[in-house]
């Protein structure tokens, strides 16, 4: 019965008396529309109604008229259009016959049927309100199935472990100091062995002491097993560590400490010291263990990487000591035979973000990766060179370059990951700037000398303390922290993994 006749003598009997009209809609909800019982061999409907097991319901309230057949999924992508029967109750039934979406697998095909092909999704957040000056690091636990990633933020450092699918479990919180902040966090993996190595510099009202290094031996969940705060540095006067690096061999860990006079850029008219050392520790985090050498000068912003290879007791590390770029080997108790012998590596000014590796079986060489930018032109290359020791300190202990990657863009900073076995040596993450008026973002490159222009982009605006990693399934992720609108200096940033297919 439509609803103007149905109320029609309540609006005359208004009129006369001079009484409050109430709207249509009042006197719906007041006086509902009763629902007529129907069959389907005889409907008594009213228009616009259909009969559903036994009731008179709105067309438009239903998701299908019972008995009509639909289609289903689509033929974007891996799906196929199937077909699907609507039910008595005016539900469909199972999709026959057809091919739903699935979850994105790196295969080259479009397995989500989202139009496009290896896009595993979006950035998922992994922690919101770090620090203003926190960066953050991440690892896959090489012998388990997850990565670490640790943040620093106002509690301390703060740990999650993420699966191949992407899960995300909380970790534990490891705790700084009294009277102390952590901040710098940094990762190292070996056989499902996982130490956090971070900083901590006193809280500003009780400034006053030198900075401190802690380190914890975590399982593969995040879960701390063992703490640790050790005297790194007993031989430096330096007041202020700005960065670490780590490494783990079977038997013990390396710490690469860049320490400073200024806490930050020096003020004009300032001249900073700034020394590099290196420090080893036994892995079962015995207090007697730590030894120390002072390592470089460091005069411009080269980096330093570390690594462990395959011979046992030694680390390798690349690093720039008064303007010149060296690689060394170095064990827990000694250096090289000989006394202390680097390797000069590159004498280009321009190069920065080293990493350094020892090739399967090849243990007297080293390979090393560093970024090269022009300073009258925003392009930029990933060189590699391979390094074997030189007849005398002075000449060069590298083979010619090799461009492993060129980009139009000026890249900041880079950090490498390799993988044996494969075509390519391996990705790198980058930071980049292009544009008089500077666009930044974050990409991936293909580390190959065939085809070096390989990238896939990652982020679109300003990252800051990058991380990578590659899982097994061949998932390249990019961690990064990333400031939220509006972007003020001393705004916390958020914590993202970005998940890319191999290419």
């Amino acid at each position: 019965m439509n609803h103007a006749i149905r109320f029609l003598p309540l609006f005359f009997l208004a009129g006369t008396l001079g009484c409050f009209v109430p709207s249509i809609e009042e006197l719906a909800d007041k006086y509902p529309v009763v629902e007529y019982t129907c069959t389907e061999q005889y409907s008594e409907c009213p228009q616009g109604q259909h009969c559903v097991e036994g009731r008179c319901r709105e067309i438009a309230s239903l998701e299908c008229i019972p008995r009509q057949e639909g289609e289903c999924y689509s033929n974007v992508g891996e799906c196929r259009v199937g077909k699907k029967m609507c039910g008595e109750n005016a539900t469909y039934g199972a999709c026959e016959g057809g091919t739903g979406p699935r979850a994105e697998v790196c295969d080259g095909k479009d397995n989500d049927c989202d139009g496009t092909a290896d896009d595993p999704g979006a950035a998922q957040t992994l922690l919101r309100g770090n620090e203003p000056d926190s960066a953050l690091d991440a690892a896959w636990v090489m012998g388990a199935d997850r990565a670490l990633v640790a943040t620093a933020g106002p509690e301390g450092i703060r740990l999650r472990s993420i699966g191949q699918n992407g899960d995300v479990l909380e970790g534990d919180t490891l705790i700084p100091s009294e009277k102390r902040r952590a901040r710098s966090p940094v990762i190292a993996t070996r056989d499902g062995i996982a130490l956090v190595a971070w900083i901590e510099p006193e809280l500003p009202l009780d400034r006053g002491d030198r900075d401190q290094v802690m380190v914890a031996k975590v399982d593969k969940n995040g879960r701390q097993l063992q703490k640790l705060s050790i005297p790194l540095l007993s031989g430096h006067t330096l007041t202020y560590i700005t960065s670490l690096a780590l490494a783990i061999n079977p038997e013990h860990f390396a710490v690469i400490i860049n320490a400073s006079s200024s806490n930050g850029e020096p003020m004009e008219g300032e001249l900073a010291t700034r020394e590099t050392w290196r420090t080893t520790h036994s892995l079962d985090l015995d207090i007697s263990s730590p030894i120390s050498h002072p390592l470089a000068s460091p005069r411009d912003r080269f980096g330093v990487h570390v690594t462990a290879g395959a011979f046992g007791d030694g680390f390798v590390v690349a690093y720039e000591d008064r303007g010149t770029r060296y690689t060394l080997r170095f064990t827990h108790n000694s250096v090289e035979p000989g006394g202390l012998n680097p390797w000069i590596l590159t004498l280009d000014p321009t190069s920065h973000s080293p990493f350094v590796s020892i090739p399967p079986g090849d243990e007297k060489n080293r390979r090393v990766f560093f970024t090269k930018s022009n300073p009258l032109a925003s392009t930029s290359e990933i060189v590699t060179t391979r390094c074997s020791e030189p007849p005398t300190r002075t000449e060069s202990a590298c083979e010619t370059e090799t461009v492993v990657f060129k980009s139009t863009k000026r890249i900041r900073r880079t950090w490498v990951e390799l993988e044996p076995g494969r075509s390519a040596l391996g990705h790198a993450l980058f930071s980049w700037q292009e544009g008089l008026e500077p666009k930044t973002g974050l990409s991936v490159a293909r580390l190959d000398p065939t085809n070096a222009t390989q990238e896939r982009q990652a982020a679109s605006t300003e990252t800051f303390g990058e991380a990578f990693f590659i899982a097994p399934n061949q998932l390249l992720n990019a961690v990064y922290l990333q400031t939220p609108p509006p972007a003020e200096p001393a705004t916390p940033k958020d914590a993202y993994v970005q998940p890319l297919c191999n290419f």
